[in-house]
Parts: C-alpha cells; sequence; structure tokens
C-alpha cells in the first residue's frame, strides 16, 4: 500500500466523524446523523456493523470476518442469516438498498462492501 492511501486509511479508522451521502457517522456519540442532525435511529450493532464497514471502504469484508469483528463490540452474530438480516436494517434506516446500492453493496458468496465516497471534517474544510 502507498504511503497516501495508508494515511488515508488511518485517517478513516481514527476520524471522529465521517460524511457519506447525506449521512454523518459521529464516533463521539456512536450515532449516524442526517445534515440536519436528526438520528437514523440505528441500535447499537447497527452503528456497530456501520463502523466496521466505514473502516474499511471499498474494500470487500467477508461475513465471517465482519460477524467476528462485530461480536467484540455488540452481541454475537451468530450467521450469516442474522448478518444478511441486520445488513438490511441498516440498510433501510440510511434509505440505500440492495439492488441498487449506493452505501452497502453485497458481494454474493463472500460479504459486504461499503462503497460510498467519505470525507472526514478536515477533509471537508478543505472543500
Amino acid at each position: 500500500m502507498d504511503n497516501n492511501k495508508e494515511q488515508e486509511s488511518d485517517l478513516i479508522k481514527t476520524a471522529p466523524r465521517l460524511y457519506f451521502k447525506t449521512w454523518v457517522l459521529d464516533r463521539t456519540q456512536m450515532q449516524v446523523f442526517d445534515l440536519k442532525n436528526t438520528s437514523a435511529g440505528l441500535s447499537h450493532c447497527e452503528y456497530c456493523l456501520l463502523d466496521i464497514l466505514i473502516s474499511s471502504p471499498n474494500t470487500i469484508l467477508h461475513r465471517d470476518d465482519i460477524r467476528k469483528n462485530l461480536g467484540r463490540a455488540s452481541k454475537p452474530v451468530k450467521n450469516n442469516r442474522t448478518l444478511n438480516i441486520k445488513i438490511a436494517r441498516l440498510r433501510q434506516k440510511l434509505g440505500d438498498n440492495a439492488q441498487n446500492a449506493e452505501i452497502i453493496k453485497t458481494v454474493r458468496n463472500v460479504g459486504y462492501l461499503f462503497c460510498c465516497p467519505l470525507t472526514t471534517d478536515n477533509q471537508r474544510k478543505t472543500l
């Protein structure tokens, strides 16, 4: 990995707020808000799931790895079907859908991919 991509990856993993589409993931409050500061109403598990996906943008994450990481931060997810349901609920709350995914894409028989462009507070200041 080149140095710029590594720095960008570190920035995404440590940024207190990440902006995507019309949403803000706020790690200090462990919640997601729209641009009018209205909560998306995510459960703790849904928030943790989104944070796992968003921490590795444009990278396919295998279902087993997601389940393992989610089990460290939230209640363990026992099987892939349960994970699929949690992803579906998360998509619904974010206004995304599996057929025309703009935020979370399904990679058939593998896992999921966070595919939406991200910005941080620092990047937004320079725009």
